[in-house]
């Protein structure tokens, strides 16, 4: 725990070097910008290599981090952009809400606003509850001789225990966040509905995909070249996640590569699984979402290999990959 608070007081000292800085574009400013960048995601090495999971949980940190700093950074930029105080610059980098991560978004509950204090604590308390129920199912899988026996259906199984899971847990936040006072929309929000893989990815971590679309997609050219803002957004989640699971298993194996590389064309022909659904009607929604949890839940595999590392007691069986 103490290597876990020096990592991420570190990076946040490291952030709080950037403010007198953050509208100057001149040569040194531009490279401490980046040293400071490189510096926040470096800093969970601070944690010994055998603390795997306090790196994954400082890497996570870290990241949150960085994304507000390189979002900062972006709006100060703008032609007219105001300093901001210190006060709101401290604030923007608290992590909560959890990974919202674009500058302005932190937007707080009307005093007209429906939604009560006993509705926000019950949400909190049923997501959490499903959430645990859900962790406490994954440990107790792991004594299942039938899913030891099998690598494909105990990741099966795997995948629709963490389906539940992280809907839950985001419902529990929303609900933790509306008891905080702030109008947020939960990160993962519906994914197991969607009906193509680029509605699954624009309801999953919906916080980091607006990120993103601002600070990668329109950057790459937008809507003026989707195809290329597409490949650029894969390619930097693939960055992220390699580097965070890397950091916290000292390993780098391109399997998080590989699994969010092979979501562009998943998502490139999203359009035609989509006209497919509406076309067919019932059987044609039918056919969509079977195809496409069948893809993310095949292609997964290489994403979970890293949540296995981090933590040994999701798979009851043998990893499938070395």
């Amino acid at each position: 725990m103490v290597a876990f608070l020096l990592a991420v007081f570190v990076a946040y000292v490291m952030a709080a070097t950037l403010y007198p800085i953050l509208h100057w574009q001149s040569s040194w400013a531009v490279v401490w910008k980046m040293f400071v960048a490189a510096a926040v995601l470096a800093c969970p090495l601070l944690i010994p290599a055998d603390r795997i999971i306090g790196r994954a949980f400082a890497a996570l940190v870290c990241v949150d981090l960085f994304f507000r700093l390189t979002d900062l950074t972006r709006q100060a930029r703008r032609p007219g952009a105001t300093v901001p105080t210190w006060q709101i610059y401290a604030w923007f980098l608290i992590p909560f809400p959890a990974l919202l991560v674009v500058y302005g978004a932190k937007q707080r509950l009307s005093s007209t606003s429906s939604t009560s204090a006993l509705a926000a604590l019950a949400r909190t308390a049923l997501g959490g509850t499903v959430f645990l129920g859900a962790l406490a199912l994954t440990l107790a899988a792991t004594h299942s001789a039938v899913l030891r026996g099998s690598f494909w259906l105990d990741h099966a199984v795997k995948v629709a225990i963490f389906a539940v899971a992280i809907e839950s847990l985001a419902q529990a936040l929303a609900g933790l966040e509306r008891l905080a006072g702030f109008k947020t929309r939960p990160i993962v929000d519906g994914a197991i509905l969607s009906r193509t893989p680029a509605e699954f990815w624009s309801r999953f971590n919906n916080r980091v995909h607006d990120w993103l679309y601002l600070n990668v997609f329109l950057p790459s050219g937008g809507m003026r070249a989707p195809f290329r803002g597409l490949i650029a957004v894969f390619l930097v989640s693939a960055l992220f996640h390699e580097l965070m699971f890397g950091i916290a298993t000292s390993r780098f194996d391109g399997y998080q590569t590989t699994f969010f590389l092979l979501q562009i064309p998943a998502v490139m022909l999203s359009r035609g699984l989509e006209r497919l659904s509406k076309a067919w009607g019932l059987a044609g929604q039918i056919i969509a979402r079977g195809l496409t949890i069948l893809w993310l839940g095949a292609t997964s595999v290489f994403f979970f290999h890293g949540v296995d590392r981090v933590f040994p007691f999701v798979y009851a069986s043998e990893p499938w990959l070395p």
